[in-house]
């Protein structure tokens, strides 16, 4: 059995200023995934690298595994600084319990406030 679900959704706006929404989708075998938390996270403007750009990320208190996946929701305001800064996708990355903000396509230039919604494998 498979299961399919959105980890990770973004929108660009064309070139006559119409937002398009779209979804980063993953295919999961015999995966059962828990929500366990949902929060609102500060990305500030020390993000390391070169494309893609990085910065560690927390979750206040929350014990974060191997197995955390993280969902990033924005809001319009944040997602115009996004389109202005040319990020093209903006994701957590979890390596072996290690939160890592990635930004494709340009560097965010202003602090950030995303929602993160939290889930277990179990």
């Amino acid at each position: 059995m498979s299961l399919t679900i959105k980890t990770n959704s973004f929108a660009v706006r064309d070139e006559q200023g119409q937002y398009h929404n779209y979804d980063v989708l993953e295919e999961l075998d015999s995966l059962q995934l828990v929500h366990t938390l949902r929060k609102k996270i500060t990305l500030g403007t020390m993000w390391a690298g070169s494309d893609p750009y990085t910065q560690s990320v927390t979750l206040g208190g929350y014990d974060v595994t191997a197995d955390t996946m993280v969902d990033l929701e924005t809001d319009l305001v944040t997602l115009q600084q996004l389109e202005a800064d040319g990020v093209e996708l903006l994701y957590i990355s979890n390596n072996n319990g290690a939160l890592t903000a990635c930004a494709t396509g340009g560097r965010p230039s202003a602090v950030l406030t995303v929602t993160a919604t939290v889930y277990e494998n179990t």
